[in-house]
């Protein structure tokens, strides 16, 4: 009702000085033929238009009350629900309803093409990701076969640039899925020493490679619950940019846990490059690649974004914390271990 009479407000103002300059007008007229009692006439010709008024306030009200309403239910109102303009007896407003009802058939319309070709797309992606994995998987052991016969120093280059290419389409698979996280998605109880000695044994070459080591240090009856297989998607991402950014240091990454606050942290330490502090608050931002990214051109600064989004979608925080030139350190938290 407030707003109500607040956008009146014109019209009542208008209303009353209509009335004041006729009661001016009437009164003048009163005292020049003296006639009797003008206050009580004057009472009588501001109380009736005042009734007449509010009866007319009260119907124009209860014609737009639903419109209020829905300005006041829009702030309270989550962006999921549906709204409508509800049905109104004045002309203005039914054409409002009206013009607002065609334009959300077309944004509807508009939108379901626009997910259609979306889910085309990731679609397509998934498909080729997958048939680029089987030429790799052939080249790398055609490779293997062929080690014999190749200089050590080819053989290194030749697999370093196939397991580029796997982590990529890796990257663009998981990417892909991540929209339909949900359907993807299955949580249990898993090892947690088991599955980072998988994870380790995935990346033996490029650690031999890139002379940096692993060192694993987790106990044997530690079980978190997670999704084995987004949970290595995670680990793997970690330890790729762990092995990228100390290449050549001759240093260990160092896997450790520890008990703080009732919470399981896992820790993925190195030695390498470290990150600059003025990058810090951006390194999960998706295609953000700071400082040591155009130093290390095959960045594409998607790895540790894909990495926390899965990492909130499945009940863990991760975190990240570095000194430049020293090294960096990221932090996984679960909430749920079990020792057995």
């Amino acid at each position: 009702m407030k707003h109500f009479l607040k956008d009146m407000l014109p019209f009542i103002l208008f209303f009353y000085s209509q009335i004041i300059f006729i009661t001016v007008t009437a009164l003048l007229i009163f005292n020049i033929y003296d006639i009797e009692n003008p206050l009580g006439n004057m009472l009588y010709m501001l109380g009736v238009p005042t009734i007449f008024l509010i009866i007319f306030l009260s119907i124009q009200y209860r014609k737009v009350k639903p419109f209020y309403e829905l300005a006041i239910d829009v702030d309270t109102t989550s962006p999921d629900d549906e709204m409508w303009i509800p049905d109104s007896g004045m002309q203005l407003l039914s054409s409002v309803k009206k013009a607002f009802e065609t334009q959300h058939r077309r944004y509807e319309t508009e939108l379901k093409k626009v997910h259609h070709h979306h889910q085309q797309h990731l679609t397509f992606v998934q498909q080729w990701v997958h048939q680029m994995k089987t030429p790799l998987s052939v080249l790398k052991l055609t490779l293997q076969k062929e080690k014999s016969r190749m200089s050590p120093s080819v053989y290194d280059d030749c697999m370093e640039e196939l397991e580029k290419m796997w982590e990529g389409l890796e990257l663009s698979l998981h990417y892909a899925r991540l929209d339909s996280f949900n359907r993807d998605f299955h949580v249990k109880k898993v090892h947690l020493k088991g599955i980072l000695t998988e994870m380790i044994q995935t990346y033996k070459s490029a650690f031999i490679r890139n002379r940096v080591f692993p060192e694993l240090n987790v106990p044997e009856q530690l079980w978190i619950d997670t999704d084995p297989k987004w949970f290595s998607f995670i680990m793997g991402q970690v330890t790729a940019n762990a092995i990228k950014y100390s290449t050549g240091s001759g240093n260990k990454i160092i896997y450790s846990t520890i008990f703080e606050d009732g919470t399981l942290k896992l820790s993925i330490k190195d030695s390498g490059i470290g990150i600059p502090e003025k990058d810090l608050p951006r390194v999960f931002d998706p295609f953000f690649t700071g400082e040591n990214g155009r130093k290390f051109r095959e960045s594409t600064g998607m790895g540790l974004y894909l990495a926390r989004q899965i990492c909130e979608e499945i009940g863990h925080e991760i975190s990240i914390s570095s000194q430049y030139g020293e090294g960096t350190t990221v932090t996984i938290n679960f909430p749920n271990v079990t020792k057995m």
